[in-house]
């Protein structure tokens, strides 16, 4: 899934590029922290609250004539989740890619505002060290994994702040559509079994990511 993921937002990233070469018009890129909160619904096992933040990556190009904007983004970093049943705070890693179009309602050299549909995965891994016992065997590590695709709508803002270099801040909310939860249980280095009912489908509920940070003019 991982590496799907990661194909699909290099391949947007290559789209949204070549939309701006044919277009000669304007094309960003930035870097920058973002923040995330996610709420999923686990089916038959209730809500999974998970935080994160870590470093995105972005590409936004405006057609300066008809205002079409298309965007994409990738972010990695860290998430944390209390709410997996008999573990107690998990970390690991957070990513997610996203990609989408809209129109730029403002876009000048100085100041570009758009709003965009978007399409949203996200992957999340945490591993867990309490022992725990399923169907009478004891397992002392405990790992488990979420993948959402959903939608929604991002807003950007971009400011220029000297020459080529832009100050740019970003919110995206989206709605997960559908998604998978698995959990592993295993002793030592030896994987032992997969829990039964491990893997449980995700559907519903929201993801929100704002992120901001410096944008560079590229033509």
């Amino acid at each position: 899934m991982m590496k799907k993921m990661i194909a699909m937002v290099v391949a947007a990233l290559v789209s949204v590029a070549a939309f701006a070469e044919e277009s000669q018009d304007l094309l960003f890129f930035g870097v920058g922290p973002y923040g995330n909160y996610s709420n999923v619904h686990v089916f038959d096992d209730g809500n999974r609250s998970i935080v994160g933040g870590g470093l995105v990556f972005n590409l936004l190009a405006v057609k300066n004539l008809s205002g079409f904007s298309t965007k994409c983004e990738i972010g990695a970093g860290v998430g944390s989740t209390k709410d997996v049943p008999n573990e107690d705070h998990m970390t690991n890693v957070d990513c997610f890619g996203s990609a989408g179009f809209g129109y730029s309602f403002v876009r000048t050299e100085d100041t570009v505002f758009s709003l965009l549909g978007m399409v949203h995965a996200k992957y999340i891994s945490f591993n867990g060290d309490n022992e725990i016992t399923v169907d009478t065997t004891k397992y002392d590590k405990d790992s488990i994994s979420f993948f959402t695709v959903g939608i929604g709508a991002d807003a950007t803002f971009v400011k220029r702040i000297s020459n080529n270099i832009h100050f740019f801040a970003a919110v995206g909310a989206y709605y997960n559509c559908f998604g998978t939860e698995n959990r592993m249980f295993s002793e030592g280095d030896e994987n032992k079994s997969n829990y039964v009912g491990s893997s449980r489908s995700i559907t519903g509920n929201i993801s929100i990511t704002p992120s901001l940070g410096v944008m560079w003019k590229l033509k």
